[in-house]
């Protein structure tokens, strides 16, 4: 498909499990694709007011660095990128939709229904994999993948079997002083 139907798809497939009042988990690298993802996204929340009544969250603990950075290195960008700040004098990654947060709790403040860029990319760890029990527990929520995962990998598992019966998670458990904190609460998205 065309960037455009393909951007097209993505917005109709957000629009209509947000409407339903379904959280999507959109599982993302840290600095390559996700800056993209962000920039279509804003795009697509800036056009669209009915979107803007959802909060449309970038999760990772270097999310603040990566657009930071992507902001102060403008003209290492795409041409469209770099012809969009020539045209409006607006910083593209100064963005007013996209809520960057780099803790859990930050993510889940934010009210639902709504869109969490997490990472990893194939939810095998980080943000994603911790979100990935309360996406696949409610019934309206959608765990979108926008790059096939690493084969061997819980996402990978996923798309190979939408279904299945049972998919094992493991949690890490750290230590805090002298109590042993197991695992994470599993939050709702």
């Amino acid at each position: 498909l065309p960037r455009k139907a393909r951007e097209a798809r993505l917005g109709e497939l957000l629009a209509h499990h947000l409407a339903r009042g379904g959280d999507v988990l959109v599982p993302v690298d840290t600095c390559f694709r996700v800056l993209e993802l962000c920039l279509v996204l804003e795009a697509m929340w800036a056009a669209d007011r009915k979107m803007q009544r959802y909060g449309l969250v970038l999760l990772s603990h270097v999310a603040s660095a990566t657009v930071h950075l992507a902001a102060s290195q403008l003209e290492w960008m795409g041409a469209q990128v770099t012809a969009a700040f020539d045209a409006k004098r607006t910083n593209p990654f100064a963005f007013r939709h996209v809520q960057v947060a780099t803790s859990l709790e930050q993510a889940l403040d934010r009210p639902s229904p709504k869109v969490v860029l997490a990472s990893a990319a194939d939810a095998s760890h980080g943000f994603a994999a911790r979100l990935l029990p309360a996406v696949c527990a409610a019934p309206n929520a959608l765990l979108l993948f926008t790059a096939p995962p690493r084969p061997g990998t819980i996402g990978a598992s996923l798309l190979a079997s939408p279904m299945p019966q049972s998919v094992s998670l493991k949690t890490r458990a750290s230590r805090r002083g002298r109590r042993l904190v197991a695992g994470f609460p599993r939050p709702p998205l």
